[in-house]
């Protein structure tokens, strides 16, 4: 567990010194953090300035008071998180099967899940939902191996599911998921508890209260807004595939190893311990690939109503895979060994986890060091407003100029609902509005008509795909345009003269 919680943190650390700075989803992180008041940014998420519930940025938000609101520091309690979440799986799994099965499990599941170490060094969500994930699949596994009907349990119940339902929208599906495990449990034993369902419903009804919220971020950020695209069979089977493929690693290792212990000398474990292992392994392979379930349900709804698929949303079956590649692990497996051959094994499985617990380090090496993101303009031209038509590209801009307020996002409806626009440019315009509104964004964000109509010249970052250069400035014979470099993937411009659809207006000069 330790090797696992070190390579996930040292990962995080080491993502942070070569890409100093955040991206996208993470500036909205950043900037809610920034809210002076703990109350105003929770409004601000009620209104829509992010699509999960306020529990990981009210979190984030205490720990940059204490820790500080740099890359690294909002990027670190992630990895902490999914480290708790290992030593809460392992704990859980190690009741039911060896070290080395259930060592196998985590290798699987999470140290080599390219999603998981992706999102394990991000200021974002996940880390969080996997912890809580992980913390409501221990409470529900003991519900299903307990027979005390204490009111302790329930409220544990009650406690671990509202927090996963309060820190991800998809925490409710996770939930649902166990619950469903739990209830097969108890028909197969012939027994009905009220007390763990009390615990769940009660989660389920203080979550009510965030339902409002809910309906209505679904709706504005449904087809056509959503930048999300309808899953293929092939984005099903590659999030599958991806999350498994240290299996056949695993695979030989197990193989290997059951050849070695062939002749071993195999003691019988006590036979209560013995039963209690069963009744937790039982109960962890009811809620494992209950967990897995959710990913081919979220794609069915994905094909039939509104794309809603995306890995990282996923993420808590990886806790379902940890399970089930822990009891594949098992197969082989006799009594407990007692013997030169399974010490000899247990070595090979130390050093083919050590190999394991260093792919966070290995990911996070491996990403090229890049500068903060910063536009090179001549001197002559440096002190002119730049205008940003993608969003991905203007909150990473705006938040390491020098002069926040000179880079500017143009609110333009008809061009962002274009449907030549790419996915995501309405949604884009929704958030740069919200977030203006809400005060996050000082000046930059502004209509594109009061912003053409009183600049002659400006610097135009013109990403394609984004319809603001062709639909205002190159159809327009009051601009005249060139360009003069290029950032990432746009093409930047000098833009210069007035609208002509600004009579009667004087620009702001030159």
């Amino acid at each position: 567990m330790a090797a696992a919680c070190l390579g996930l943190v040292a990962g995080a650390v080491l993502k942070s010194q070569h890409l100093p700075f955040f991206w996208y989803d993470e500036l909205a992180t950043a900037s809610l953090v920034g809210d002076r008041s703990l109350t105003h940014m929770i409004a601000a998420v009620a209104a829509g300035a992010e699509n999960n519930p306020p529990l990981y940025p009210a979190f984030l938000w205490l720990w940059a008071r204490v820790a500080g609101a740099g890359e690294l520091s909002l990027r670190l309690p992630s990895a902490i998180a999914m480290s708790g979440a290992v030593v809460v799986v392992w704990t859980v799994a190690r009741r039911a099967f060896r070290t080395r099965e259930v060592a196998a499990g985590v290798l699987v599941g999470l140290l080599t899940a390219p999603t998981v170490v992706e999102q394990a060094f991000q200021a974002r969500f996940y880390g969080f939902f996997l912890l809580w994930c992980a913390v409501a699949l221990a409470f529900t596994v003991a519900a299903m191996t307990t027979e005390r009907r204490g009111a302790g349990l329930a409220i544990a119940l009650a406690i671990a599911h509202s927090l996963l339902l309060y820190t991800h929208t998809f925490g409710i599906l996770f939930s649902g998921a166990l619950l469903v495990s739990l209830l097969v449990s108890d028909i197969s034993a012939r027994r009905l508890r009220l007390g763990p369902y009390l615990g769940i419903a009660g989660a389920w009804a203080l979550y009510l209260a965030w339902v409002p919220v809910v309906v209505r971020q679904a709706g504005a950020v449904a087809a056509p807004n959503s930048w999300l695209l309808r899953p293929t069979r092939d984005d099903l089977l590659n999030l599958l595939t991806g999350q498994t493929r240290f299996l056949p690693v695993v695979a030989v290792a197990v193989v290997v190893g059951a050849w070695i212990e062939r002749a071993a000398r195999v003691t019988s474990a006590d036979d209560a311990a013995s039963v209690s292992r069963r009744a937790h392994a039982v109960a962890l392979m009811l809620a494992g690939p209950a967990l897995i379930a959710v990913v081919p349900l979220v794609f069915v709804i994905s094909r039939l109503a509104t794309p809603i698929f995306l890995d990282r949303y996923l993420l808590p079956a990886a806790l379902g895979w940890v399970i089930v590649v822990a009891c594949l692990a098992a197969v082989p497996r006799g009594g407990a060994i007692d013997d030169r051959r399974g010490r000899i094994v247990g070595l090979l499985w130390g050093f083919l986890f050590a190999v394991g617990a260093a792919y966070p380090v290995a990911q996070a090496s491996a990403i090229p060091s890049a500068a903060r993101p910063s536009l090179a303009l001549d001197q002559e031209l440096s002190g002119l407003p730049v205008v940003v038509e993608s969003g991905h590209q203007f909150w990473p801009l705006r938040h390491y100029a020098a002069d926040r307020d000179r880079v500017h996002f143009l609110l333009d409806w008809p061009t962002a609902s274009d449907q030549a626009a790419p996915p995501g440019a309405a949604q884009q315009y929704r958030l740069m509005e919200l977030y203006a509104r809400e005060g996050y964004l000082g000046k930059s964000v502004e209509p594109a008509e009061s912003f053409l109509c009183t600049s002659s010249r400006f610097i135009l970052v013109d990403e394609p795909g984004f319809l603001l250069f062709e639909r205002r400035i190159a159809a327009d014979p009051g601009f005249r345009s060139r360009p003069i470099g290029r950032y990432d993937t746009a093409v930047v411009r000098l833009v210069e003269g007035r609208s002509s659809r600004c009579a009667g207006r004087s620009p702001a000069g030159s």
